[in-house]
């Protein structure tokens, strides 16, 4: 990631617990790109440049209302974050991060791909306690 932001960004507030716990499932690279990602956005915000929408019900019926994610690294990478558009107590948007993982694939890579996960897990599927109704992974 850049040492500043492109253009127009949002404040962003994290759950450094849920951050933690999401970490546990992930690779030393995911890891990495996480905590760069947390640092990142912390001090300068998510560009809206980089945010694309969620579904308010995903395929999988995971529901996101109200949510935009982030691919990392940008702009089309192997992991992402989930985000909660709220208010502050300022009444300005910020976005809350909700989830990290591995994002997942739109189709199942080659036989000869390493990137496709033995079993195709992608996400931690356990819902959190601070997580919206409904929300179970992304």
């Amino acid at each position: 990631m850049s040492a500043s932001r492109p253009g127009p960004a949002f404040g962003a507030t994290f759950d450094d617990a849920a951050l933690a716990e999401d970490l546990e499932h992930a690779s030393a690279p995911g890891r990495a790109v996480a905590l760069d990602a947390r640092r990142q956005f912390g001090a300068y915000g998510v560009a809206v440049a980089l945010l694309r929408p969620c579904l308010d019900e995903g395929r999988d019926g995971t529901r996101l209302p109200r949510c935009v994610k982030t691919y990392l690294p940008a702009p089309a990478g192997d992991w992402g974050m989930v985000f909660e558009v709220r208010l502050s107590k300022h009444g300005k948007p910020v976005l809350h991060c909700l989830a990290f993982g591995r994002r997942h694939p739109l189709r199942q890579p080659s036989r000869a791909s390493t990137r496709w996960p033995p079993g195709g897990l992608i996400a931690n599927s356990a819902p959190r306690q601070s997580s919206p109704a409904g929300y179970g992974g992304w």
